[in-house]
């Protein structure tokens, strides 16, 4: 997911693209992409400066928090990025102040976006603290380690 910088036209680039999962390395045991990721979006540029504005749709397959079982989790979003070119590097020892609405910033290079880690950033980062497969969904039996959304256990009775 690699734009030039200079394709970027006083109009801006509008851009449908499918990205392949592999590329936003999102492959964790208990969150993985399931299929390829859709990003519409554009691309507009003021003197150096890049900024993205668009909308996303990923599946991911999470676990579930109570019952450990996996399921889809439908991602649809909107998307929005900064880009700046890579500064000077400062001489060692050189303190350099951060301020707030750098942390909002992405740095590019050699002329080039990548718009790979606002994708993976912004599908994280919908993904709750808490999965639950459904809103009943009753756990495992924290004696025995049954799912309780297929059957009872006998533990319950003690």
């Amino acid at each position: 997911m690699i734009f030039e910088i200079d394709e970027i036209s006083e109009g801006g680039l509008s851009f449908d693209v499918l990205v392949n999962k592999e590329q936003l390395e999102i492959d964790h045991s208990d969150c993985t992409l399931t299929e390829n990721v859709n990003v519409k979006g554009e691309l507009s540029r003021i003197d150096k400066d890049v900024y993205l504005k668009g909308e996303l749709y990923a599946v991911l397959k999470v676990t579930c928090t109570r019952c450990l079982n996996s399921f889809l989790f439908p991602v649809e979003n909107k998307i929005q990025a900064h880009y700046v070119p890579q500064m000077v590097e400062a001489s060692p020892g050189c303190e350099i102040e951060v301020k707030e609405l750098d942390i909002e910033k992405e740095v590019y290079q050699e002329g080039r976006i990548d718009l790979r880690n606002p994708l993976r950033d912004q599908i994280l980062l919908d993904v709750p603290l808490i999965s639950l497969c459904n809103k009943n969904c009753k756990g495992i039996c924290f004696k025995c380690g049954n799912d309780l959304n297929l059957n009872k256990c006998k533990c319950q009775n003690d």
